[in-house]
């Protein structure tokens, strides 16, 4: 059983490291890779301006470790990605929090 698992794990790191998976969801810190148009796996981004070694995992029993020429390489076929989520969607969030507590505050003066 542990063979079968190791060449799983092997066959799902093959398909990140060649990039031949979709990238379906982004959030602060992790995104999440569909592979052969079925299978999950989250991606560790939280020190993502550091290439450093990510986590990657599906279910309990297989997780993905990569090295680190494979996490430079990972980081480099998804950056673009994670930089657009972060300089879009992010600061669009942080800007409509400051409008919302611009309202409250000019609600608060109005008020008194």
């Amino acid at each position: 059983m542990e063979t079968k698992i190791q060449e799983v794990q092997d066959y799902f790191k093959n398909k990140i490291l060649e990039g031949d998976f979709k990238l379906i969801q982004i959030e602060q810190y992790e995104c999440t890779l569909l592979i052969d148009s079925k299978y999950p796996f989250q991606v560790w981004l939280g020190n993502f301006d550091r290439p450093e070694l990510r986590y990657i995992t599906k279910t309990s029993f297989m997780n993905i470790e990569l090295n680190d020429a494979e996490c430079i390489y990972l980081h480099g076929l998804i950056q673009f990605d994670i930089r657009h989520y972060r300089t879009s969607k992010l600061i669009d969030e942080k800007l409509q929090e400051v409008r919302e507590l611009k309202a409250e505050l000019l609600d608060s003066n109005d008020e008194d």
